[in-house]
């Protein structure tokens, strides 16, 4: 990824709970990441604007529930998920909504794409979303009980 990154002229940043391992550590500097550690929300969602990909390593599955992944979307950003199956999730779909690993060149052409269909996914999915449907079935049930 750190290859891929600097062929690209792309600068890696890491955000949240601090790296404690040394070792880990030498190898992120050694690699030019940029570490902030934790963040508040609104400087991440700066951080977000400017942002090209961001990347994720787990199952497909978890990518609905995860708020990393919320976040990428929630701003356009392109997400990179690394995971050992691509198979369709939560309507998630490998090439549509994230892109199956690093993208080569032709690819890499379809990140904004891709950024804007995760972008559409996310909207029925995100919590204001959630909490208006709430809101109206709770409404609904008030009415039918009088």
């Amino acid at each position: 990824m750190f290859a891929w990154a600097r062929a690209a002229g792309l600068a890696v940043h890491d955000v949240g709970s601090p790296v404690a391992n040394a070792e880990t550590l030498r190898w992120l500097d050694a690699n030019g990441v940029i570490q902030h550690g934790r963040m508040e929300e609104s400087d991440i969602s700066d951080l977000l604007q400017d942002a090209s990909f961001g990347v994720l390593a787990y199952p497909v599955a978890y990518a609905a529930k995860s708020g990393v992944f919320a976040a990428y979307v929630a701003h356009g950003v392109c997400p990179i998920l690394f995971s050992n199956c691509h198979e369709e999730a939560d309507g998630l779909k490998a090439g549509i909504h994230y892109l199956p690993g690093l993208p080569d060149a032709d690819t890499l052409q379809d990140s904004l794409l891709i950024g804007q269909a995760a972008w559409g996914w996310y909207q029925p999915h995100k919590i204001s979303r959630h909490t208006e449907e709430i809101k109206r079935l709770s409404r609904s049930q008030e009415l039918l009980n009088g």
